[in-house]
């Protein structure tokens, strides 16, 4: 059996990345691959901190692994705002978060299946991080 690690999801979501590409090839420009590191850095990062981190899941939930995958693109944009309205258009987020998702799914209900899904609770992705560091400053 593979291991659940980040590894094994950043594949998952480069994979996604090329899939949509090659289903979207008018729109696939606005994703450009240059970005698709840093995107698939960003996405990897929020769907580890609900499979395995801050805001683990007691059992895997797939819309909130979705929704949470939603955090990495505000995360990218936010700390670049040049991009905002050059690319990455927000209609298409969906469809690139479920391109890695639906593949990586199967994968993860292996490790569900054994409970074999790492915890690491200090673990927060970009968003989250950046939630967290709101909260502690308005305090």
């Amino acid at each position: 059996m593979r291991y659940l690690n980040l590894a094994l999801i950043a594949r998952h979501n480069y994979g996604g990345l090329k899939c949509f590409s090659d289903h979207h090839q008018d729109i696939a420009p606005l994703f450009p691959v240059l970005l698709w590191e840093p995107i698939t850095g960003f996405l990897t990062r929020a769907q580890w901190c609900v499979i395995a981190g801050a805001n683990r899941m007691d059992h895997l939930q797939k819309p909130l692994l979705l929704s949470h995958s939603g955090n990495a693109f505000k995360s990218l944009l936010a700390g670049n705002p040049v991009l905002k309205g050059l690319c990455m258009p927000n209609l298409w987020w969906p469809s690139v978060i479920k391109r890695g998702v639906n593949t990586l799914w199967p994968e993860l209900l292996k490790f569900e299946a054994v409970g074999a899904r790492p915890k690491e609770p200090d673990f927060m992705c970009d968003w989250c991080a950046h939630l967290a560091k709101s909260c502690k400053q308005t305090a």
